[in-house]
C-alpha cells in the first residue's frame, strides 16, 4: 500500500526550517519520507508511542537512508525538550490530540480561537505564521513560530 502525502503535511514540510525536523506523533513517517526525497534537513526524528507505526519506518530506512531518520518509540511529552533544535511538527487530524499534545508544551486550550489568544502569554516576542490548506473538505490550521534562542 503506497501512502499519499497530503496537501497539508506537503505545506508543512515547505513551511518547516532548521538543520533537524521532529515529527511528533508521526504515524506513517510521511515527513520523513518526504525528506529522502526532497534533502531538505540533515536529519529527521520520527516519534511515535505505536509501535506498529514505527516498525514501518524501520523497515522502509534500513534499506533506504538509516543515518537521515532516527526513529523514536515514545509519548512527545516525555523527551528531553534541551536536546531538541530544529523545527518541531505536531501535525494530528484531531483537534482533541493538538489539545492533549499542546498541554505539555503550554496550556490545554479548548478551541483555536482561545489558542491564538493565550499563546502569546508564552511567546511575547514571536510572531506567529498562520496558513490554511484544504484538504478532503476540511480546512485545516497550520501555525508556524519561529525558533527561540
Amino acid at each position: 500500500m503506497r501512502l499519499k502525502t497530503t496537501k497539508r503535511l506537503i505545506q508543512i514540510y515547505t513551511l518547516a526550517q532548521g538543520d533537524a525536523l521532529w515529527d511528533i506523533g508521526c504515524d506513517h513517517s510521511l515527513l520523513a519520507l518526504m525528506n529522502l526525497r526532497e534533502k531538505k534537513f540533515s536529519k529527521v526524528y520520527c516519534v511515535d508511542r505505536s509501535k506498529s507505526s514505527l516498525e514501518k519506518i524501520n523497515q522502509k530506512i534500513r534499506v533506504i537512508d538509516p543515518l537521515r531518520i532516527e526513529v523514536i518509540q515514545s509519548d512527545g511529552c516525555l523527551l528531553n525538550w534541551e536536546d531538541v533544535s530544529g523545527t518541531v511538527v505536531i501535525a494530528g487530524s484531531c483537534p482533541e490530540k493538538y489539545r492533549k499534545r499542546l498541554t505539555w508544551v503550554l496550556n490545554p486550550f479548548t478551541s483555536v480561537d482561545k489558542f491564538l489568544k493565550e499563546i502569546v502569554q508564552f511567546l511575547p516576542e514571536t510572531v506567529m505564521e498562520r496558513y490554511e490548506t484544504k484538504e478532503n473538505g476540511r480546512v485545516r490550521q497550520i501555525f508556524k513560530y519561529p525558533a527561540t534562542e
